[in-house]
């Protein structure tokens, strides 16, 4: 079954995104989020603290140059977000449109990339990897 990744982008100013959520948005949040475990389709879910506790990393003529947040030309900020299993983007826009939002904040629904959606050169790279598979466990 195909997985989906819902972004939480809050819409609100650094200063309300710094302060965190209030209580009732929490619970609101925990409801939803019972909700999709009780269903049997989330595999993971955090929130992500604001911009200014985090970094980036990018290549500047041939180095690695590291910027500490925040990041003045980033739009959107992600707040959060849930890894699903659905049937296809329809079920999981259903799920998204279930999330508990006021004005202002969205989710973006992402399907994620899996192996075999890749073209056979590309998943016989992909095979030379050592890496682990990705997790589908639930955080708490």
């Amino acid at each position: 079954m195909p997985r989906f990744m819902l972004f939480m982008l809050p819409g609100i100013t650094p200063q309300e995104y710094a302060e965190g959520p209030t209580v009732e948005a929490v619970e609101a949040m925990s409801r939803f989020n019972q909700q999709l475990t009780d269903a049997g389709v989330l595999l993971a879910l955090d929130g992500l603290h604001p911009p200014e506790r985090g970094r980036r990393i990018r290549v500047d003529g041939g180095e690695k140059v590291v910027t500490d947040g925040p990041f003045a030309e980033a739009k959107e900020v992600v707040g959060g977000y849930w890894i699903i299993q659905a049937r296809d983007l329809d079920e999981a826009t259903e799920w998204a449109k279930r999330v508990p939002l006021g004005p202002g904040p969205q989710v973006e629904v992402r399907e994620i990339w899996e192996m075999a959606d890749m073209p056979e050169a590309v998943q016989d790279a992909g095979r030379l990897s050592k890496a682990p598979p990705a997790q589908t466990t639930t955080s708490e």
